[in-house]
């Protein structure tokens, strides 16, 4: 199945004075909305629709899941010839059993026999690593899942996680274990954390552990592995999460050279700097803004080359806070911008530092005519103006949802348009000051606006964007898109879910194998926003999927940075009484 494609030729723009422009002398300003008009009926430029609805080969689902690695080890037989000597696996049954009653009877037989299963049991199969089992028999004929290992080898077996037919997660233990040689069998329950139950059987008595579930059991995933071997592609390696009274909303990510995870907090009304280290601990935090009035904007943390710490909150009535911190957290530099309107902001990709340690903020200034473009550059050393620039981009309100830095210094920013009253995706390309260089429109004509969330280039020059595009019938559904080093021929991909509903790409992160790993959220039938993490090869094709439900209301990722071979996500999930609370999460990518 082809995920993704080379799209149509590009767009350039225009370089017409701006509406409004603080940028230095000389540079080339953004088109003002009546050259937006203009030019297009001179034929000068024609909108790019080439993600209109039907032009992308859009997927549902399309997913690799991390299998199971089969080893063998070749020995010579007394004859010479080879043997394969197969692996130690743990193996796999299922079975029905009408009630806990029934199970105790189960447990009781199974230790009779040392752990080997009676005739109600069913033998589905082995595996060494994490692995999705599809058993053949009526999904409605099973509510049991047995897993069993001998003293060869013991496991850790972190989860069983029930799926839907695309890979979807909507069950997972949540009753009792029954178990023999088995430590911390309850481990088990819930998603995968990295905190699992381990058999240890002893002798020719096998280690066992079952639960009982309450939906059909079409397909599951087992998430588990030796002790000593390395996790599957999307096995969760550790979670973390803060604890406090209140709502918690992380924003933005970033991860130093020694895998110290910094992240920005809303908890209430303040705004926190974290730090995790990769196993999920908190290491320590500071608060960088209390008082925080607007319900609109977010915050964000990037680094320099140094280990030296920059944020940008919006705070207040609107207004937004640039910070500098060192690495022990003690406080440098901090500069406000405030456009005398209220409802400034800066989003959860809005800041970056470029290769000189100069740091890039891009959100939106409010005007009496409303949002618009908003793009500041301070040194880095000090906090004072390099440049500071605001726009209008149509008729409505437009701003930066996120903002990068590449080679040379240049500043990649991606958010949203109005274009002829259509409100689409933006990408667009400025110089090291400032200055306009060139920009791409991606969208549609569906009432639903288009959006670019975050911008990110990897080791090899290639550009990113991600975010949604607006459909009639299907929500917002997610979309990644890369151009190539010579900006021309970008090829894409989207994700609608089975629902139809809302689904969205918030924030990316690029490796250096040309990996992109995207998360954000998908909406379930039945459980609402759920936080969805999906790994896509250098050509946009999928290689592998997690999603994440909370149990309650509405979950997100909202952002994500790579470390080594672990991928970091930061989101939140909705808790009993309809708090969000933040949520930690390391997958091994």
């Amino acid at each position: 199945m082809i995920c993704a494609q080379p799209m149509g030729q590009k767009l350039r723009g225009s370089g017409a004075p701006p509406v409004r422009s603080m940028a230095p002398a000389g540079t080339r300003p953004w088109p003002s909305w009546g050259e937006w008009r203009s030019v297009e009926k001179a034929g000068a430029v024609k909108p790019f629709r080439w993600i209109a609805v039907g032009a992308l080969l859009a997927f549902a689902g399309c997913e690799v899941g991390a299998a199971a690695y089969f080893m063998s080890r070749g020995d010579k037989s007394s004859d010479g010839s080879a043997v394969v000597v197969a692996p130690p696996t743990f193996k796999t049954w299922i079975a029905h059993i009408p009630d806990n009653n029934a199970a105790d009877l189960e447990l009781a037989a199974l230790i009779a026999l040392d752990g080997k299963p009676g005739p109600t049991w069913t033998e589905l199969g082995n595996a060494e690593a994490t692995f999705i089992f599809d058993p053949a028999a009526d999904p409605a004929s099973i509510n049991a899942i047995l897993i069993q290992a001998s003293s060869t080898q013991d496991y850790e077996i972190d989860s069983i996680e029930i799926l839907d037919d695309q890979g979807r997660v909507i069950e997972h233990a949540s009753g009792p274990t029954w178990s023999n040689l088995v430590n911390s069998p309850n481990s088990m329950k819930g998603p995968p954390d990295g905190d699992p139950a381990v058999t240890v059987a002893v002798g020719d008595v096998r280690a066992f552990i079952f639960t009982l579930y309450s939906e059909p059991i079409d397909r599951f995933r087992i998430n588990g592995r030796p002790p000593t071997s390395a996790p599957a592609l999307g096995d969760v390696v550790a979670v973390g999460g803060y604890s406090s009274g209140f709502d918690e909303r992380p924003g933005g990510m970033a991860i130093d050279a020694n895998g110290l995870i910094h992240l920005t907090l809303s908890v209430s009304n303040t705004v926190r700097l974290l730090r995790y280290g990769l196993d999920g601990n908190l290491v320590d935090d500071v608060q960088i803004e209390t008082g925080i009035t607007t319900s609109v904007g977010s915050h964000s943390v990037a680094l320099d080359s140094s280990g030296e710490i920059f944020t940008a909150s919006t705070i207040l009535d609107g207004r937004v806070r640039v910070r500098q911190y060192h690495p022990n957290l003690s406080v440098g530099w901090s500069r406000t911008f405030f456009s005398g309107h209220t409802s400034d902001r800066v989003e959860a990709n809005g800041i970056a530092v470029d290769e000189s340690g100069d740091v890039v903020v891009a959100g939106a200034m409010n005007s009496p005519s409303g949002l618009e473009y908003w793009q500041a550059k301070v040194a880095g050393v000090d906090g004072s103006d390099i440049f500071d620039s605001t726009f209008g981009g149509g008729p409505g309100a437009t701003y930066w949802h996120g903002v990068a830095t590449g080679p040379g210094n240049l500043i990649y920013a991606t958010g949203t348009t109005d274009f002829l009253n259509v409100i689409q995706g933006l990408i667009i390309r400025f110089s090291p000051d400032g200055a306009f260089e060139w920009f791409d429109i991606f969208g549609n004509s569906a009432p639903l606006e288009d959006v670019g969330r975050t911008v990110a280039l990897d080791s090899a020059g290639n550009l990113f964007v991600a975010g949604s595009l607006g459909t009639a019938a299907e929500g917002r559904n997610s979309v990644l898109i890369r151009y190539g080093t010579d900006e021309f021929l970008p090829a894409a991909t989207t994700f609608n879910g089975l629902a139809n509903g809302d689904d969205e790409i918030l924030d990316i992160a690029a490796d250096t194998d040309g990996s992109i790993y995207a998360v954000g959220y998908e909406t379930v039938s039945g459980q609402g926003e759920n936080m969805w993490v999906r790994k896509y090869d250098a050509n946009l094709n999928p290689v592998w999927t997690r999603t994440h439900d909370g149990g309650v209301g509405n979950d997100r990722a909202i952002s994500a940075a790579i470390h080594g071979d672990q991928l970091v996500v930061a989101g939140y999930q909705t808790v009993t009484g309809g708090q969000t609370k933040f949520v930690l999460r390391v997958y091994a990518k």
